[in-house]
């Protein structure tokens, strides 16, 4: 049975917090496909919430998957942004690959320093 703040409710449902009544934070699943999981789609990313079919009303803020299709990075181009940048990384093969990648962003540097050192 649930009790307790309205603003909290939708939380707990998903996320049981061993019985402590505190604010529940959020979670992300983050799928990196190494295979076209939507055909009809062209965008390589993809973010789905939980939502009420018929009213399309969001059921909570508190559950995200979000979906990388990496075999669409080479089908067409798109927008430079850091996710881009980041589907790049998780996609290099080679090693140099991997370093021009490193070299659009500090963070991803970063990564590939912890890779290779």
């Amino acid at each position: 049975m649930l009790q307790g703040k309205k603003d909290i409710v939708s939380g707990r449902e998903i996320f049981y917090n061993k019985g402590r009544d505190t604010a529940v934070s959020i979670c992300i699943h983050a799928g990196i496909l190494d295979f076209v999981l939507f055909e009809e789609d062209d965008e390589f990313y993809s973010c789905f919430q939980l939502w009420e079919d018929n009213r399309r009303r969001m059921y909570t803020d508190k559950l995200e998957v979000h979906i990388l299709e990496l075999p669409k990075l080479g089908k067409r181009e798109y927008p430079e942004t850091e996710l881009l940048n980041w589907a790049h990384f998780f996609n290099a093969e080679e090693k140099e690959a991997f370093k021009v990648a490193a070299e659009r962003s500090e963070y991803i540097e970063r990564a590939y320093e912890r890779l290779t050192g």
